[in-house]
């Protein structure tokens, strides 16, 4: 069965994306370019390249940058608040090697000297500076359904949307059952949530506890203002998980590329695990009779339940394209929310 749908358009994207606006809020900062498709959405690292400044204001550092990729936006966390009506400057330099800003189809952003920010960050109405959220978010609830936890955090604003390293200070016991590692963190800035991704699926029933301790780096559950939240011990956790196991692992079904973004869909009951997946995520791309393609980036729409690569280069319109996935040795690689692994499957060729 033919499985990739080749979509390549005849015209090739040549055009890089160019910055457009940039506003601040607070210690958000949402940069938006101009480009006729989407930006490309691999995780950005660090600063990501981008530096902010206030020419008469505290010191300020870039500690996150993420992409939207459809809204064509990048967003800054920054280490402190803007204050209202505080002058600020955003510049950015190309990193020397990936991850770096781009479109879809890999035509890289380029650097752009100081850029002035409309500061959007409000004051209170009798023209008196807004008050400082000084009020770090706490927890709130905690819920696991098979191996994905959602903690809730009670917090007046939104939670910092700043990707979170590895266990993120997070950890998960189960008194009476077999150990369990926290794999990943991911924040949802709006819904005031951090998802963590388990090393196992939870049983039905299963007694579970989860913990916090603060991490040393900067990179910690905290608000929008930057209020760190504080460590709690064990904390109970509902459990969510239904009686009937999801033993059913996803199976690819379809495959397209357009340009050099190659979108894999999988056959799955339930949704996919949203966990951030690294490097190549074990996929491989070949063209026979073309030049080499290497993987720079995989990232998961749980909902959508696909994986959308990002290649070294656009795929010519007519080009054979193989597609050919190998299970990564360790974590995170592609699975349902259940945590059943996705099979290898061997070369998938488009002709």
């Amino acid at each position: 069965m033919t499985i990739n749908t080749h979509d390549t358009p005849a015209a090739t994207d040549n055009t890089p994306p160019v910055i457009s606006t940039a506003t601040v809020t607070g210690n958000r900062m949402v940069l938006t370019y101009t480009e006729a498709n989407h930006l490309d959405g691999t995780a950005l690292a660090g600063d990501a390249g981008f530096t902010v400044r206030s020419p008469g204001g505290a010191a300020i550092t870039v500690t996150g940058a993420v992409v939207d990729a459809t809204a064509k936006t990048v967003t800054l966390t920054l280490s402190r608040a803007v204050a209202h009506g505080e002058a600020v400057l955003v510049k950015y330099t190309k990193p020397a090697s990936d991850p770096m800003v781009q479109d879809a189809a890999g035509n890289d952003a380029a650097s752009f000297d100081d850029q002035a920010v409309t500061n959007n960050t409000p004051e209170t109405t009798d023209n008196t500076p807004a008050v400082t959220d000084n009020t770090p978010p706490v927890i709130s609830t905690a819920t696991v359904n098979g191996n994905r936890m959602v903690i809730t955090y009670t917090e007046a604003n939104s939670l910092d949307g700043a990707a979170l390293p590895g266990d993120a200070g997070f950890t998960v016991r189960s008194p009476n059952g077999a150990a369990i590692t926290v794999t990943g963190a991911v924040v949802d800035a709006t819904a005031k949530t951090v998802t963590l991704t388990l090393s196992r699926a939870v049983a039905h029933g299963e007694a579970v506890l989860v913990k916090y301790t603060k991490p040393a780096s900067e990179h910690v559950v905290q608000d929008a203002a930057g209020n760190d939240a504080a460590s709690f011990d064990d904390q109970a956790v509902t459990n969510n998980t239904p009686a009937v196991t999801d033993n059913t692992p996803p199976v690819i079904s379809t495959a397209t590329v357009t340009g050099n973004r190659m979108v894999i869909t999988y056959t799955e009951a339930n949704n996919l695990d949203g966990t951030a997946l690294t490097g190549d995520a074990g996929f491989t791309v070949r063209s026979p009779r073309g030049a080499d393609i290497t993987v720079t980036g995989a990232v998961v729409d749980a909902t959508a339940k696909t994986v959308t690569l990002t290649l070294s280069r656009a795929v010519a319109r007519g080009e054979v394209v193989i597609l050919k996935y190998a299970k990564p040795v360790s974590a995170p690689v592609v699975q349902d929310a259940a945590g059943n692994d996705a099979q290898n499957f061997d070369d998938q060729q488009h002709a």
